[in-house]
């Protein structure tokens, strides 16, 4: 399969499998970003009617070749056409049950899902304590009727209690216009014992080999990676289980090899309906302060979030991580009376340190947050680390708005923060107080150069963007 070709499929696929956002009263987020001319970064909102935000990205899709590139295949290959897989395939009543059953959620009046044709179970299989199976199919469309082999194909994924008989099974995930010859994953989760237990089934073609990346890891020197291994497969299906933390996209990709060239992908999406977790996993992460904490303010609350968001983008257990809030202080905001800027490190296993800020402020309806940006960075004492952020209330105007503020943080001995435009003229130098600078936005800003009390330059950083914390 040539790249080019793959990579046409791949970003059609991540534009129809993006997952929408959780509803209000689940975790909830959604993410915005604008690019804002010479300010080299982005700005983000997350919404949250609870004290937890989690920063979902969009769906992503990569392709790779191998080190020698093969030759493109000579004949297409199709996923979903092969004879049924799985142990449940010698059960002929109950695959005929599976394929007869209607394509809606549990609850749902069977005929409120679309009409069906040329139906097949691609693979049916007990999976721990649930039965899963994965449907495929082409919706009925209005006469003329297009041929079945260019018609748009369908799949579904029904989940129920291992053993169960086809009725018991519920339809958890719908994809429509589904790529024949692209590989497809879902994740679906359990709770038990405070933690998420994650089965992810991964469906190729029966020759494909099938590796996978639990999640990222995260180097010393802040770099994102991932390793990859290849896992038994039986007739091009494989199934992984996992535990997580935090809840979020799924960390985990995979990569179907095929004809000597690969696809790398994410699960297509985790399943409807995620059950409640019985802890807050954010608070179990120890937060130190470098600075004297202000008084409480209700958008204090959205600090969890950039926990949250590295919970559940690394997917790594909240004892292995540890924060510091590097400063805290109230903004001003165009959309309620003020709001609190939490600039925080988290520190992860390899020493690495995620930085990020967020903007925390309430409304009518609850509290939200807005996040300020992130980066990755090498290890480093938190107390040294110099942070640039371009911190907005409401989407970043041009000349900048009322509510926008630049924040500089440094260590110590930081005594000014000279603000640079993008050809590195100087807009102006403003004092630091106890290594802190918070000033209106200024426009055309490039770079802030962080002084000490002899002129002499700490550091020089633009506003931070959003960190990759995928390895993608």
């Amino acid at each position: 399969m040539e790249e080019t070709e793959l990579r046409t499929r791949l970003d059609a696929l991540a534009e129809r499998t993006a997952p929408p956002a959780r509803e209000p009263d689940d975790l909830t987020a959604t993410v915005v970003a604008r690019h804002h001319a010479q300010r080299r970064r982005q700005w983000a909102v997350a919404a949250a009617v609870v004290a937890v935000l989690v920063l979902v990205p969009a769906v992503r899709a990569l392709t790779a070749q191998e080190p020698q590139p093969a030759a493109p295949p000579t004949e297409q290959v199709d996923v979903f056409g092969a004879p049924t897989r799985g142990s449940l395939a010698d059960d002929p009543a109950l695959i005929e049950a599976i394929q007869r059953l209607p394509w809606v959620r549990a609850g749902d009046p069977p005929d409120e899902g679309p009409s069906m044709t040329d139906l097949h179970v691609v693979w049916a299989d007990d999976v721990k304590t649930e039965r899963w199976a994965l449907v495929a199919g082409v919706v009925a469309s209005a006469p003329p009727a297009e041929p079945a082999d260019d018609a748009p194909l369908a799949v579904a994924w029904f989940v129920g209690p291992r053993g169960a008989p086809a009725e018991q099974l519920a339809m958890q995930h719908l994809m429509r216009d589904v790529d024949r010859q692209l590989p497809t994953a879902l994740t679906g989760y359990r709770t038990g014992s405070g933690v998420f237990d994650s089965t992810t089934v991964i469906v190729g073609a029966p020759e494909d080999r099938i590796e996978v990346s639990l999640r990222p890891e995260i180097a010393a020197s802040g770099t994102a990676t991932r390793e990859f291994q290849e896992l038994p497969s039986r007739d091009g299906v494989a199934v992984v289980f996992d535990t997580h933390s935090a809840i979020g996209d799924p960390t985990l990709r995979y990569r179907v090899l095929r004809d000597g060239s690969y696809v790398t992908l994410r699960p297509d999406s985790e399943v409807d309906s995620v059950p409640p977790l019985d802890r807050d996993p954010t608070a179990e992460v120890p937060v130190e302060r470098l600075r004297e904490a202000p008084p409480g303010h209700p958008g204090d609350m959205a600090a969890s979030s950039l926990i949250a968001g590295v919970l559940a983008g690394t997917g790594l257990p909240p004892d292995q991580l540890a924060a510091t809030v590097l400063w805290a202080g109230d903004l001003p905001s165009v959309v309620s009376d003020t709001s609190r800027a939490t600039v925080m490190a988290v520190r992860l296993p390899s020493g690495a340190i995620y930085v990020g800020g967020v903007l925390g402020q309430a409304n009518l309806e609850g509290p939200f947050g807005v996040l300020c940006g992130s980066e990755l960075r090498a290890a480093a004492p938190v107390e040294q680390l110099v942070v640039v952020l371009h911190c907005s209330s409401a989407p970043p105007a041009d000349p900048p708005d009322v509510g926008e503020r630049l924040i500089a943080v440094g260590p110590p001995e930081a005594a000014t923060a000279q603000v640079l435009d993008a050809q590195g003229q100087v807009l102006g130098s403003h004092p630091m107080v106890d290594g802190v600078a918070v000033v209106p936005m200024p426009d055309d800003l490039g770079t802030v150069e962080i002084l000490d009390a002899g002129g002499h330059v700490l550091d020089a950083r633009a506003p931070m963007g959003v960190a990759n914390l995928s390895g993608d």
